[in-house]
This record gives C-alpha cells, structure tokens and sequence, in this order.
C-alpha cells in the first residue's frame, strides 16, 4: 500500500487576547458541570454545521502532528473525513473569523487535495483507499491519504525495475570489458600478463583497435554466447 502524507502548516488559529478577556468578564458564573456541558454542546453544534456545509464524516478529538500515529490511524479505518480538535471547534462557535479559516482549509482540501487524488486515480491507474483532513489543536493540519496501484501499474513497476536492473548489469558488463582492455595495454607495455577479475573475459590484444560500440557488440556476444552454454 502507499501512504503518502501531506502536512501544510499555517498560523496557528488564536484569539486576540482582547477577546479572551471581554469572554471572560461577561461571562456569567457557572458551575463545572454547567461550563462543561455548554463547550461540548457549542463544539457538537459547529461540528455538525460542517456535517451538513459539506457532507463529511466529522470527529471531535485531538490528534497529535505525528506522522506514524496519523499513519496508524487512518491504515486502521478508524479516520473520518474531517478530524477537529475539539478546542478548534469551540474557538469557530465564538470568533467568526476563525470559523472562516476552518472552513477555508475544508475548501482547499475539497478542490485541491481531493481533486489531486482523482487525478492521481484517473491517470496513474492507482485506488486511494482512505483521506482525511485532521486540524490539529495548534490550529495546523495535515492532509492523509492512502491509495494502492492496480495490478496493471505492478506489472508496469516490475518491468522498468526489471529494466533498469538489466541495463544496470550491461553497464557493469562493459565497464569491466573496458577494464580489462586498459589492463591489457598496461600490462603489454610493461612485458607483463594481465590482471583479470574473477568471472571477466580474458580479451585478445587485437581489442585495443575496437571502438567503443564495437566493445558494447563484443561484450554482448559474450553474454549471449554464456547463456547459450548455459541452456
């Protein structure tokens, strides 16, 4: 499976402190109970406004900026959508402006990152298997997404890798033709024998008059003509 991870930081969502101070000298004196029981229904209420903006699975919790716990996560199914901390929500239900910001990164994750997907889908033969938007309790947020390739795209990587291992080991091939032709002259030079490496054909003095695609063509034959014993 391939699991891509794109995290795009942005300021941090904060309140001016003004506006914490004003709250909180208007606001009036509740108990623990009362307190808690209006954060969670403000930040269920904004929660459910993005439900029904844009029809995704929304959850209230904080997910740590961590790419191998996101990973974990969203590979388990257990991701939805669009993840909100919970801290976010409750800033949307009291600063317009931030709600604004929340809503613009739904936005950009609409017709950017979900519209990247289907292209990545459509022309490199590739299944996203699950994405999700998280705005962490910083005010960041991450885009995750996981996709795996058709069979056809497998075959596809396993032949140019093929490919690239084939030409990997003809380069080598020539280089120790070469190699050893270098060797012969040297050695012709001094009234010594040449060294040749285990495996490495031992070339006649005529290959100092070859050229370099006459090197590729002899080294080739030699290749060839080693399969052929083989089988």
């Amino acid at each position: 499976m391939n699991i891509s991870i794109s995290r795009v930081q942005r300021s941090s969502i904060k309140r001016p402190p003004q506006s914490k101070i004003r709250d909180t000298a208007a606001a009036p004196s509740l108990g623990f109970s009362e307190t808690l029981a209006s954060v969670t229904a403000m930040t269920e209420e904004q929660a459910q406004k993005i439900r029904d903006i844009y029809d995704f699975t929304v959850s209230i919790e904080t997910i740590p900026a961590d790419d191998k716990d996101i990973t974990k996560r969203g590979t388990s199914g257990s991701l939805q959508e669009v993840v909100v901390a919970p801290n976010i929500l409750h800033l949307m239900s009291k600063d317009p402006s931030i709600k604004k910001r929340v809503y613009g990164y739904i936005d950009s994750y609409i017709h950017e990152d979900l519209k990247s997907l289907a292209q990545m889908e459509e022309l490199h033969g590739v299944t996203v298997t699950g994405h999700s938007l998280i705005i962490h309790k910083d005010g960041t947020y991450t885009v995750w997404s996981a996709s795996v390739a058709s069979p056809g795209e497998v075959e596809k990587g396993r032949r140019i890798e093929a490919d690239k291992l084939k030409e990997k080991a003809e380069q080598a091939h020539i280089a120790a033709v070469a190699r050893n032709e270098t060797e012969l002259v040297m050695a012709e030079g001094c009234g010594k024998q040449p060294v040749t490496q285990p495996g490495e054909p031992a070339l006649p003095a005529a290959i100092r008059a070859l050229s370099s695609r006459d090197l590729l063509k002899l080294s080739l034959l030699i290749r060839n003509s080693k399969s052929d014993k083989r089988q």
